[in-house]
Order: C-alpha cells, then structure tokens, then sequence
C-alpha cells in the first residue's frame, strides 16, 4: 500500500529515504546493506570530491550516492552553512540543479531506476522515486 494516493512508497521506503537524507550530512550514519559510491568511484575528478561525498566546487552543492545491489540512491545535502543563502536565488531560477550536472551526467549512466531525495533544511525532505536521473536530476 503506498504512504499517500498518487506515491507509490511505502513506508519503509520513506524509513530508507530519510535515513539517506541524514547520511548526506557529515557523520549521518549509512543505511544498514547500502554502501557509499565515492565522488572517484563515479569517475569524477577530485574537485567534486569532499570524502565520501559529491561537493560542486563552485557553489558547495553536496549529495551522496548509496548503492545497494542494483538499487542507487542519491541524497542532496539541504542547506548547511549561512553561504547557501547567497545561492538561494538559483531555486528559484531554477539554475541551481546545474551544479549537480557532473553528478547527474554519470549517474544517468550508472542505472535506469534511482531513488532520489532531496533535503531542503536539516528537518524536512522532498522524496522522489521515478527514474530521475535519465534526463536530469
């Protein structure tokens, strides 16, 4: 039975999507049987690099991409610091996601299906789950 009419998720998905939007963040614990694939392990150089996360060098945009098996979860880190303030301008414009196109470009490559989510503040979570990144994130 999915949470909400028009979402297919259940409420174990919902459990794994908020546990990835918590492990976006420096010392947020991995879901239990997924594993992190590192920034080098996609294939990209180390200026997207930020340990086991994906850092866009020109505006601080992070995420972190779970696998598990065949099943991959990309997690966006929401706003951390007072310096994303300036960047919030691009939400609205829409540009912002564009920092994440290296990101976007190789995981579109890597699988059809993602679970995808994104963390607008530390306490709240926008949750897709569609192929999303075939096109765009």
């Amino acid at each position: 039975m999915s949470l909400l009419t028009g979402f297919n998720t259940s409420l174990d998905e919902v459990g794994l999507l908020g546990q990835a939007s918590q492990a976006a963040f420096p010392g947020g614990i991995i879901p239990p049987g997924w594993t992190v694939l590192t920034p080098a392990q996609l294939g990209l150089g180390s200026q997207y690099t930020d340990g086991i996360y994906f850092t866009d060098p020109t505006s601080g945009a992070s995420a972190i991409v779970l696998q598990q098996g065949s099943n991959y979860i990309v997690a966006f880190r929401g706003t951390d610091g007072l310096s994303d303030t300036l960047h919030y301008p691009e939400l609205l414009t829409g540009t912002y996601i564009h920092h994440y196109d290296a990101l976007s470009t190789l995981c579109s490559r890597q699988a059809s299906t993602w679970l995808a989510i994104t963390t607008v503040s530390s306490h709240s979570t926008i949750m897709l789950t569609h192929p999303l990144l075939a096109s765009r994130l």
